[in-house]
């Protein structure tokens, strides 16, 4: 997805969807790491105007909107609380003073260049971490 041209607005609009239908608090960044929250009251809102952006987006042939979906999934995925944590991880595996092995620094490198690619941030609401879960590769 890094490499791969911007996501279409039907992509990041289903994504963000996902993102506005989770319970978690979700937020968007700001300047100098500052977190801007999206009330609660307000979500219904802001998950209406995105669904605009769905409907008229989004192909209504059912191959293309299957991925457009997929697509959208991955995309969420990748902003995920869990990938942001795994691109911290592979960053402190790869520092001079990690001891870690190096499969298991080669492992999270290919999790995180699968999975987790560096996406823009800017204007997307974003899932506020809960401190669990975790990406396990894919057998």
């Amino acid at each position: 997805m890094a490499d791969a041209p911007a996501p279409s607005a039907c992509v990041q609009a289903l994504e963000q969807v996902a993102t506005l239908e989770t319970l978690a608090p979700v937020y968007q960044a700001a300047a100098r790491d500052e977190r801007h929250f999206l009330d609660d009251a307000d979500r219904p809102a802001e998950l209406a105007r995105v669904q605009k952006i769905v409907a008229a987006s989004c192909s209504a042939n059912p191959r293309e909107r299957a991925d457009q979906e997929a697509a959208a999934a991955r995309l969420h995925e990748a902003l995920s609380p869990e990938c942001a944590v795994e691109r911290d991880k592979l960053a402190a595996l790869q520092l001079p003073s990690s001891r870690e092995p190096r499969d298991s620094i080669e492992r999270t490198r290919q999790l995180v260049a699968d999975r987790c690619p560096a996406v823009d941030v800017k204007g997307r609401w974003l899932v506020q971490w809960g401190g669990r879960g975790e990406l396990v590769p894919e057998q």
